[in-house]
């Protein structure tokens, strides 16, 4: 029986580098300020008999964004009750069956008590989502899920604090708020270190990247992570924007980094997995040092909102084949999926057109003329 969102005190079961302190589980419960607590070293963990078997292969499947609707301006902007348990129901079964199912959660949880940033001007966002909505992404399989992004402080700190109770107390591992920029934890006998990063404020910063090449090589090296994960929300967005320049990119006048410079900084630091998201488009694909980069995932399942108008409806389902003693890329399938408007709600599988793959195929043969990944039928990659 899968676990639901209970009122229970949090259960820190993501074994993290620094991991969060009983004064901080307090502060969360009491929704008093905690994020100043200086994180300490979770020494808890010790292997024991009942330990599993490590696996040689894994199966890492993963998406870019999910937005469940929004609580602002108004509830208008949350599906139906009818609607929200199904919004990925169509999906679902092709999320099954990982040993890591990760996406980027685009927003935060918000409540009646949390308020919501203010600057709002006539292009501004907020994305905040009812606690119990976590239970859409528990069904659907995601025990993973990165929240550093631009929304991640749409509902202020009371937001932060309330999507890390709300997280914690669902057994979710996650990562990318600025007071939990990575966790360590084990599926499967295997040992896995993630951690988020975005070009915002409130969440792991991308600068300065020695930082970041820190924290992975610590994930890897001090921590014996056989896996290293990391999660990128950089980019230029909208549908100018599905071509990886290798340059620095910038949107609105900001520094959104240059992702194809920092994926390949943090592989040489030691990382395994770079999944990218932000650009809100499909990106190409490489494989560098043996290690999958996917630079933009798209927007996989975003309710309300966000365009969805041609490339930007476009995503897909990265299912991801991995040897863990080598830590590199074996196989993998991209599962074609759309979202439109009008339709009915939710991401679905474009089995017949696949147009999300087809989109990753061209993108990556004309961005990376040199990669030598094989496209197959059906999505299959190697």
């Amino acid at each position: 029986m899968k676990k639901r969102i209970t009122p229970a005190a949090l259960c820190l079961l993501l074994l993290p580098l620094y991991s969060t302190t009983n004064a901080q589980v307090n502060a969360a419960v009491n929704n008093t300020p905690a994020e100043a607590t200086v994180p300490v070293k979770d020494s808890t963990a010790k292997p024991t008999a009942e330990t599993p078997a490590k696996k040689d292969t894994i199966m890492i499947i993963a998406v870019g964004d999910i937005q469940l609707g929004t609580m602002f301006p108004n509830k208008t902007f949350l599906p139906s009750a009818t609607d929200g348990p199904k919004f990925l129901s169509e999906v679902e079964p092709v999320l099954r069956g990982g040993d890591v199912t990760f996406c980027n959660f685009e927003g935060t949880f918000a409540d009646a008590t949390t308020q919501v940033r203010g600057g709002i001007g006539q292009h501004s966002y907020r994305f905040g989502m009812p606690p119990s909505y976590v239970n859409y992404l528990k069904d659907a399989h995601f025990n993973l899920i990165g929240t550093a992004n631009n929304h991640t402080n749409d509902y202020e700190a009371g937001g932060r604090r309330l999507t890390a109770t709300v997280l914690d107390s669902a057994g979710v591992h996650w990562a990318g708020h600025e007071n939990r920029p990575f966790c360590v934890f084990e599926e499967n006998g295997v040992r896995y270190g993630f951690c988020a990063v975005a070009p915002h404020t409130g969440v792991l910063n991308i600068e300065p990247a020695e930082d970041i090449e820190k924290i992975v090589r610590d994930l890897k090296e001090k921590e014996k992570c056989d896996i290293v994960i990391v999660s990128m929300h950089i980019g230029a967005e909208g549908t100018s924007a599905q071509h990886i320049t290798r340059k620095t990119e910038i949107f609105l006048g900001a520094n959104r980094g240059n992702p194809h410079q920092f994926a390949h900084r943090l592989i040489d630091a030691g990382a395994d997995v770079i999944l990218g998201h932000g650009p809100h488009v499909l990106r190409a694909i490489e494989v560098y040092k043996g290690k999958f980069i996917a630079y933009s995932m798209g927007n996989f399942a975003c309710y309300s909102s966000i365009g969805l108008k041609g490339p930007l409806g476009l995503s897909a389902v990265y299912r991801l084949k991995y040897h863990v003693p080598t830590g590199n890329f074996i196989e993998g399938e991209l599962v074609s999926t759309y979202q439109q408007k009008p339709h009915t709600p939710g991401p679905h599988i474009d089995s017949t057109e696949q147009k999300g793959y087809n989109t990753i195929m061209n993108l990556t043969k004309t961005d990376f003329p040199e990669s030598t990944i094989q496209f197959g039928k059906d999505g299959h990659i190697k």
